[in-house]
């Protein structure tokens, strides 16, 4: 869809060939028709603008915004075109001295499916004819007489190599568009004699319009949100147009300065209950204390302050009375009340005073509203603890626990705030609760709750960040309604709210975006039905995602292996495995200290794996080169009798067999020349094993489990070939049927407590997906097809016990159920290959996607929707999880000689 806004917002300055593109002027000296009884009465803004050539000026070699904007195509395009027009207005002596002292207008519409369409009204001189304008443009353009239409001609104008534009002139106003069914819609608006200035709202704001801004726009604001609604997925959609009767119109003038934009003007709502803002009528502004208690990585908030609360929760039920007519929501409340044996909604609601915020936390949820929390402020504390204290008491389990010095309890009511203060609150629902300072904090997780008293405890809240009181400068003090967003840490947010042509357009300008700091929309009550508006954007070319650099660590060679965790058994944090091109092997803190060194005989084949050789909870960890079996313990020190040297070259990882589940290890590995080997702890060849043959390559480690009394160690060879051994290695169980028609690319055994019920999965080359129970039989299903290589992971993502498959290939990432059910599916922009991975994390699998195209990590909940931070700027080997145990996600990554690590908020 903007793509196709593109074209129209092109094409109308294609009509501009006469400039009539975007001219403005400074000093008025048209005296024809009003150009407002040619605009149709269904536009969605409009907008008037002041000499171009000084607009477009400061547009393009003052404002570094622009200068960033450009670097993407749709706005590259409008430059163009832009540069264009003002060198017309240079060139063209009869167009600039015909437009320059009139005001040019611009009209927004959308059509029944939902395109952008822009009418371009350009007022000329009183003594300009039609014909000596045509004749001009004829000069530079290819112009065509395309009809009569209820008295008026229409001529279809073409630029070269530019799309068809529809021009007429009425009363020495021009009318151009790249629709002919809106030029005609503006001459059937001009006989009908209707003006949409009869609107009272519209007229008054335009009264209130400055003459000294860069441009004014008129907003139809009720209209104009319904419009974004087609733009967002059909969950987030139904939230949006609750905001639709937010307002009606507002005017609002834009000033263009070097790296920020401000837009202030006036809105007018009636007090009639028909628009939310009426509610906050003769409410005085009030600062925004809240900031006080929010914590520094919150990534967005929506505050609303109220000089009398009372009044405004009166004037809340006429409004909700008027919309919903109030029949559910007082049902719900009357159940509460007899469940409670109290009035809830007074328990609820009747301890607040001046300030309620909502928004959200930049950090990982376990769910879409996991990091959302509310706060209000109290008239006295006392009297809301007892009011919470008497419902949080109310319920079976009463739940309380003690957090640094604040108790934290929780609600038993099911969104509560959502039948009390409206739908942008449903989302809380049972929260957790805690008093901090004068406010009540609330949040559907107890981890939120306790992430805002710790900020508050030690005093890191946005009243003490430096970037946002530095953002805060240019803001007003007061405000009734005030919503802020730093964009890098509510870019997740935005996109996953997206329908999905505009997701994919943001992610493609994701780095763009999020230069973007922060913005802010201000909302005070004035007087006579006035509210003045104030948006504010800032824009900080160095601003990147919240990646906060740990340590970095230079290794002596390039770095061929790793990174891998390996978990330290006496801090139980993590430490960092790699190997460098010289085959050195290096264990690295969580901190960044090198702890050792050690030589191997070659490059690490397949993973690494830990075991407990001693069975004391001391972990060693075992891997293997092409020649050789290791287990180095923690100091660096080689497990005796090891090193194993290999009889041949290995193509397998090594497996750690533990039959009696004792730690007593069988160490087992497939080699080139078609054999399977068998050694003991001590590094010794197992006495008794066989040393089965094979007919093929086998490049995946062999997997044991035991089931009615019987061991299985299960061997995959590479051509789909599956069978089982017993412990001496001799055939336990063959079967008739392949786990491959190509490669193998995965393979994995799931036990079961029954034999009948155990099974092998597999995938391969091809994409096909194999379930070979331990009975042989087989069903499998296409998960993917074509030659193009694609990246696959089987994890649990949602708790159910059962695997998902999880595959990345060429742009798209689809988790499926083995019913092939889509469970997730996202598209990235272009069609390059990525890697997928999943990774433990808070208690949760979450997807990670190196995406090569962009270069960018991407990570995911268990439901598909993009964790807060990502897209983080990777393109190295990495990898993912809590390497400190302390709840934050840390990315570990290689790259030359460098190992790095980095939290990411």
């Amino acid at each position: 869809m903007i793509r196709k806004i593109i074209v129209f917002v092109l094409v109308l300055t294609i009509v501009s060939l006469s400039i009539i593109g975007y001219v403005y002027y400074k000093q008025r000296k048209y005296n024809g028709v009003d150009y407002w009884r040619l605009i149709p009465e269904n536009t969605l803004m409009v907008v008037k603008t002041h000499s171009f050539h000084h607009f477009f000026s400061k547009l393009s070699t003052n404002n570094v915004i622009w200068q960033e904007l450009k670097n993407t195509p749709f706005f590259d395009e409008l430059n163009t075109e832009g540069e264009w027009i003002d060198s017309l207005l240079v060139t063209s002596s009869f167009f600039s001295e015909t437009i320059k002292h009139n005001d040019v207008v611009a009209s927004i519409h959308t059509t029944s499916q939902n395109k952008w369409q822009i009418l371009l009204i350009l007022p000329f001189n009183k003594n300009v004819s039609g014909s000596r304008v045509m004749s001009e443009i004829e000069k530079i353009s290819i112009t065509k007489q395309n009809k009569m239409f209820e008295g008026f001609e229409i001529f279809e104008i073409k630029r070269k190599n530019k799309e068809k534009s529809y021009f007429t002139i009425i009363e020495n106003v021009g009318i151009a568009s790249a629709s002919i069914s809106l030029v005609e819609e503006s001459i059937r608006q001009f006989k009908s004699g209707k003006i949409i200035t009869q609107n009272t709202e519209l007229q008054t704001i335009i009264e209130t319009s400055g003459n000294s801004a860069d441009a004014s726009v008129f907003i139809k604001v009720d209209d104009f949100i319904k419009t974004l609604g087609h733009y967002l997925n059909e969950e987030k959609r139904e939230y949006v147009l609750e905001l639709s009767d937010f307002m009606g119109w507002v005017n609002i003038d834009a000033s263009i300065k070097p790296n920020t934009l401000l837009l202030n003007g006036f809105a007018h709502s009636s007090d009639s209950a028909k628009h939310f803002l009426s509610l906050f009528s003769s409410q005085k502004p009030s600062e925004i204390e809240a900031i006080s208690v929010m914590p520094e990585n919150t990534a967005w908030f929506w505050h609303m302050s109220f000089s009398n609360f009372i009044t405004w929760k009166t004037n809340l039920q006429k409004f909700k009375h008027r919309k919903y007519k109030s029949v559910f929501f007082n049902s719900k409340i009357e159940e509460w009340n007899k469940m409670f044996e109290c009035d809830v909604e007074e328990e609820l609601l009747g301890w607040i005073n001046k300030e309620i915020v909502i928004g959200a936390l930049n950090q990982k949820p376990d769910s879409a509203a996991g990091n959302v929390f509310i706060l209000f402020r109290t008239t006295e504390e006392r009297d809301a603890v007892k009011r919470l204290r008497h419902l949080a008491s109310s319920a079976e389990g009463w739940y309380t626990e003690q957090y640094l010095e604040y108790e934290i309890q929780r609600l038993p009511i099911d969104s509560p705030f959502y039948y009390l203060l409206g739908k942008p609150y449903a989302s809380i629902s049972k929260p957790y609760f805690a008093f901090v300072s004068e406010y009540v904090v609330m949040a559907n997780t107890i981890e939120v709750v306790k992430s805002i008293i710790h900020a508050y405890h030690s005093s890191r809240t946005l009243n003490t960040n430096t970037d946002y009181r530095q953002f805060a400068e240019n803001i007003a003090s007061e405000s009734n309604l005030f919503f802020y967003c730093a964009v890098p840490h509510s870019f997740p947010s935005i996109i996953n709210i997206l329908n999905d042509e505009l997701k994919n357009r943001f992610l493609e300008n994701a780095e763009t975006i999020k230069k973007f700091q922060a913005f802010s929309w201000q909302i005070s009550y004035t007087k006579k039905n006035l509210y003045y508006n104030s948006i504010y954007v800032k824009y900080n070319p160095t601003n990147k995602e919240k990646k906060s650099g740990l340590w970095n660590v230079e290794i002596d060679a390039e770095l061929t292996y790793g990174p891998y965790f390996f978990s330290n058994h006496t801090t139980n944090a993590k430490d960092i495995v790699v190997q460098d091109e010289q085959n050195h092997l290096y264990l690295i803190s969580n901190t960044g200290k090198i702890f050792w060194k050690k030589q191997l005989d070659g490059p690490i084949k397949g993973n690494i794996t830990e075991v407990d050789m001693l069975n004391n909870g001391k972990l060693q960890m075992l891997l293997n080169t092409n020649t050789s079996v290791y287990i180095i313990d923690r100091k660096g020190n080689f497990y005796n009798g090891f090193p194993i040297k290999l009889p041949a070259l290995a193509t397998s990882s090594v497996a750690a067999l533990d039959y009696e589940k004792n730690k007593t290890y069988r160490f087992i590995i497939a080699c080139n020349d078609n054999k399977i080997y068998n050694y003991d702890m001590a590094g010794k060849p197992v006495d008794g094993w066989q040393s089965p043959v094979t007919e093929n390559i086998v490049l995946f480690p062999v997997f044991h489990f035991a089931t009615q009394g019987k061991d299985y160690v299960v061997v995959a060879e590479n051509n789909g070939k599956v069978y089982a051994l017993d412990r001496k290695g001799q055939l336990r169980l063959s079967f008739k049927n392949k786990i491959a028609k190509s490669g193998l690319l995965f393979f994995k055994v799931e036990p079961s407590i029954s034999f009948e019920n155990s099974r092998i999965v597999a995938l391969d080359s091809s994409g096909l997906f194999f379930s070979l129970s331990f009975t042989d039989r087989l069903d499998t299903f296409q998960l993917f097809s074509g030659s193009t290589e694609a990246s696959f992971a089987y994890r649990d993502l949602n708790k159910d016990k059962i695997n998902e498959l999880i595959f990345f290939k060429q742009g798209e990432l689809k988790v499926v159920s083995e019913k092939n059910e889509e469970m997730i599916r996202q598209i990235f922009p272009g069609q390059a290959p990525g890697k997928v991975d999943v990774f433990y994390f808070n208690k949760n699998n979450i997807i990670g996607v190196l995406y090569e195209a962009t270069e960018e990590l991407y990570m995911y909940h268990s439901k598909g929707e993009l964790l807060q931070g990502f897209p983080i700027s990777i393109k190295e080997t990495y990898i993912a999880g809590d390497m400190n145990n302390d709840g934050i996600l840390n990315i570990i990554t290689v790259s030359g000689k460098t190992v790095r690590a980095m939290n990411v908020e």
